[in-house]
């Protein structure tokens, strides 16, 4: 008995490449500066919400997504650095 196989192909038009390009770019943009404001020490949490919602122009939810991205990024970092030197 054969069996019927099925492959099935996404294809991506150059608007929605273009459109995935703009959005990796923004959020690249506003780890940096949230990467930059954190480790100045300056800035509070919500200033540096504040700050990345109106630079990047991205929302609350997603600003928040990134200062706790960015600030586990910083304490793995610590956590290896402290290991090294021990």
């Amino acid at each position: 008995m054969s069996r019927e196989y099925r492959t099935y192909v996404t294809t991506t038009h150059s608007e929605q490449c273009s459109l995935f390009l703009d959005m990796y770019d923004t959020m690249h943009q506003a780890k940096t500066k949230c990467l930059k404001l954190l480790l100045a020490h300056k800035l509070t949490k919500s200033e540096i919400n504040t700050e990345l919602q109106r630079d990047c122009e991205i929302n609350k939810r997603l600003a928040n997504s990134i200062i706790a991205y960015v600030e586990g990024k910083v304490s793995l970092f610590h956590h290896s650095y402290e290991r090294i030197i021990e």
